[in-house]
């Protein structure tokens, strides 16, 4: 497969994920909640860590996969 095929694909995954984020990111404000629970005192913005967290993730997952194509 060409770089330029590869560059194609991995622009189009990565902005279908930017653009799903939000819908999916329900799952992160549940972990944070769960976290939250189990924590007496705050630790700053937790959902807004695990949603750079996971985000980074999920980006770094599809440049993987379209390098392995």
């Amino acid at each position: 497969m060409s770089i330029r095929d590869k560059g194609g694909i991995k622009t189009r995954a990565l902005a279908e994920f930017n653009v799903r984020w939000d819908e999916y990111s329900t799952g992160i404000k549940l972990v944070s909640q769960v976290i939250k629970a189990q924590i007496r005192h705050g630790t700053g913005d937790l959902n807004a860590e695990l949603s750079k967290a996971f985000r980074k993730l999920g980006k770094d997952v599809i440049e993987c996969i379209v390098d392995e194509l």
